[in-house]
């Protein structure tokens, strides 16, 4: 499936290197890009992105929830990005295709 990135190094564990010697109280925010609303778009900007020559690898909400383990996520937790904190609901909080989430080292 053109979603995974088993060839490159993993990027949890390289989120976890990174956290490591960061002291407490350190947060960690994060977007990515989801095939979870709406795969056939996803798709296309996956293969948009490949043709250009940048890698996108867009993450299931379980999958980006990983990047989290052992913090403290900050509320509302992993959410569509557009319903992350907005100032106003948004119309449709997955028309980005992206997750977002903020976590507190503790």
């Amino acid at each position: 499936m053109y979603f995974r990135d088993s060839d490159r190094p993993n990027p949890f564990e390289m989120v976890a290197t990174m956290l490591a010697p960061m002291p407490s109280g350190s947060y960690l925010a994060l977007t990515t890009p989801t095939p979870d609303f709406n795969l056939e778009e996803t798709a296309k900007a996956v293969a948009a992105a490949e043709a250009a020559g940048i890698t996108l690898v867009p993450r299931s909400k379980a999958e980006v929830e990983r990047f989290f383990t052992g913090l403290e996520l900050v509320d509302p937790g992993v959410a569509p990005m557009l319903a992350w904190r907005p100032d106003e609901p948004p119309a449709d909080p997955e028309s980005a295709y992206y997750w977002a989430g903020v976590a507190r080292k503790p």
